[in-house]
């Protein structure tokens, strides 16, 4: 059996069924442009480069402030400003899309235990409460530079911390940790 696969040994009583569904981390995934089935070229595009990031309490929102200390993603689990932070983090991207417009298109954000809301050039994509956190682009993406907007809205836990209703919860990182991917299908 080659790396690809997988080998399980089974006992199975009669009429019994097991599923086993395998899912990649997306956030060991590199950019590729391959062939599809279809005829079509799916190309892949990492955004990474990071416009700014700013943030807003329960109570401050929609009134954000700027985090300066945050340059790029995964920035904000290194923020000392940010530890315990509780709220809403606005993360500004740009990316340049080159060539011809294409027919279909998805945004997918690599992370977890976050409310995520995206916007593209100013077009709401959508809002997410747990992943997979895909989003189609039926409009808006343009040849040349584009701007996505992605607030990431977490619980309360961050902010109170030790408690006996989060004792039992692994707190997640606060912020945009992984990768944020365009998927474009020409």
């Amino acid at each position: 059996i080659g790396e690809d696969w997988r080998e399980f040994s089974l006992d199975l009583a009669p009429f019994e069924s097991v599923f086993f569904l395998e899912a990649a981390d997306c956030r060991d995934r590199q950019p590729a442009s391959v062939p599809s089935s279809s005829g079509q070229t799916i190309r892949q595009l990492m955004i990474e480069n990071v416009v700014g990031v700013s943030g807003a309490t329960a109570k401050e929102y929609p009134r954000f402030t700027a985090q300066t200390d945050i340059k790029a993603l995964g920035g904000a689990a290194e923020s000392a400003i940010l530890r315990g932070f509780s709220g809403t983090l606005r993360y500004d991207l740009s990316f340049d899309l080159a060539g011809d417009l294409p027919e279909k298109a998805q945004i997918e954000l690599c992370d977890d235990c976050e409310a995520v809301e995206l916007w593209l050039n100013g077009l709401p994509l959508g809002a997410r409460i747990c992943p997979p956190y895909r989003f189609a682009i039926p409009r808006g993406l343009r040849i040349g530079e584009n701007l996505l907007r992605i607030e990431l809205t977490n619980t309360l836990a961050e902010q109170l911390g030790d408690n006996e209703f989060d004792r039992s919860a692994a707190l997640g990182p606060v912020g945009l940790s992984g990768p944020v991917m365009l998927t474009i299908w020409t």
